[in-house]
């Protein structure tokens, strides 16, 4: 996972929260966990539980998952996606509201009216600048990268990863081999530590030979770059994504 971010966190101002579980939720939970009720009580609660998307009941329903019994097990799995899609499209909406408030923040309209000069602005306050960031990645505003690709060369350690997480959110591979120059070239600690994480998110095959290097440089590699090459090594080398 990617270090603390602290001025992304000051930025963010919709946090998504996981919903508390009414008494009746931890009445189904308990009959869910209880060996001693009935095969089909068990199976009506796990069903219940993912139909009211009861995020509380993931732990319990991750157990019963592996249940001998198939009808028990598989309305778990059932209950488990259910609560997963529901997760994902909170997380996604949450998202999206909160970079709604970024850009009316920033006065960026829907067609990304000034927002590259916005990136382009290094004078601006760090909290604008992470703003920018993330509406040029979740926007996948093209025309950003190079300025994304700048923060991370500079290296500041308050702005590099919020313009690595945007690289990432952009997923373009035309990057690729910017962020290969960086991750070698005789950057910060920073830089080369972003620039690789995001190398392995691109997912381009093009990575897998410098990657491959930084893992196993243990002289000029600190633990943790390296520790993120080997993360990043299963991503690329799995990708079909290699382009010229």
């Amino acid at each position: 996972s990617l270090p603390p971010i602290p001025s992304i966190r000051i930025a963010m101002s919709t946090k998504y929260s996981e919903p508390v579980p009414t008494t009746s939720d931890r009445r189904l939970i308990q009959t869910l966990d209880d060996d001693r009720a009935g095969l089909n009580a068990r199976i009506t609660a796990a069903r219940e539980l993912g139909n009211r998307k009861v995020e509380k009941a993931q732990d319990s329903l991750i157990a019963i998952a592996q249940h001998p019994n198939p009808r028990l097990a598989s309305a778990a799995r059932g209950a488990l996606d259910k609560i997963s899609q529901s997760i994902i499209k909170t997380t996604l909406d949450e998202r999206r509201k909160t970079i709604h408030l970024f850009a009316r923040d920033l006065g960026v309209g829907p067609r990304n009216k000034g927002l590259e000069t916005l990136l382009s602005n290094i004078s601006l306050p760090i909290e604008t600048q992470v703003k920018a960031f993330a509406i040029a990645g979740h926007r996948r505003f093209v025309k950003g990268a190079p300025h994304l690709l700048r923060v991370i060369a500079e290296g500041d350690p308050r702005l590099v990863w919020a313009a690595a997480y945007a690289l990432i959110e952009l997923g373009s591979r035309d990057v690729t081999r910017e962020l290969i120059q960086i991750a070698i070239a005789q950057f910060s600690e920073p830089s080369h530590d972003a620039a690789i994480y995001t190398l392995g998110f691109i997912g381009d095959k093009r990575a897998e030979p410098i990657l491959n290097r930084i893992a196993q440089d243990q002289t000029r590699a600190t633990d943790h770059t390296r520790s993120l090459a080997i993360e990043a090594l299963p991503k690329v080398s799995r990708s079909r994504r290699c382009f010229d």
